[in-house]
């Protein structure tokens, strides 16, 4: 998955040209795309933090609080989410919802439980897997078991 390329279209910078688009064409429809692309960016941004700036973190209380409501905010959202004209329930919806609750329920062991300062929630995503599959397929397109292992 080109992760990179979602991140360009999931923007901040997207969902305010949005915006400034719905102003400017008259097309209120435009609002419901910036406002859930400002939704997932924000989620990706928490989910993913690199740094103890973005990082969960009990430092800063206020942040911290509004940080917690907003996944558990966006749980709520996943789950009354409507996609499609048959408003079928999506793997994502299910993913999303899992990974969300995984996160904070990981940061309060760690923060509450152990008394951590922060946490870096990219820690918990699969980039090292990621990485390891590309740099083995890099030299195989299709490794064998063998491959893999040698690589």
């Amino acid at each position: 998955m080109k992760v990179s390329k979602s991140t360009n279209v999931i923007s901040h910078d997207v969902s305010s040209a949005l915006r400034f688009l719905a102003e400017e064409l008259h097309k209120p429809e435009y609002l419901t795309t910036a406002w859930y692309i400002e939704i997932i960016d924000k989620w990706f941004n928490l989910m993913t933090s690199k740094n103890p700036v973005m990082a969960l973190s009990k430092l800063k209380p206020l942040v911290y609080k509004e940080a917690i409501s907003f996944l558990n905010e966006f749980i709520d959202i996943m789950r009354k989410l409507k996609v499609g004209a048959k408003t079928l329930w999506k793997p994502s919806q299910s993913g999303s919802i899992l990974a969300t609750t995984s996160i904070l329920q990981i940061q309060d062991i760690f923060l509450n439980d152990r008394g951590f300062k922060f946490l870096l929630t990219s820690r918990f995503t699969q980039d090292c897997l990621e990485n390891l599959f590309c740099v083995s397929r890099s030299k195989n397109v299709v490794p064998n078991a063998l491959q893999v292992k040698n690589n």
